[in-house]
């Protein structure tokens, strides 16, 4: 029962770690996508 127990922690803390990964993961995506429409909108002014 322990050793269960034990897993069942560590899964959870992959699953949070995997969560937190996903999220900046999206957050540095997000930046990617502004930065290119900027430099897009930029070169239609010119």
């Amino acid at each position: 029962m322990k050793n269960n127990t034990e897993e069942l922690i560590q899964a959870v803390s992959i699953l949070k770690a995997l969560r937190i990964l996903a999220y900046s993961f999206s957050k540095t995506i997000n930046i990617i996508t502004n930065l290119f429409n900027n430099l897009k909108s930029k070169n239609d002014i010119i």
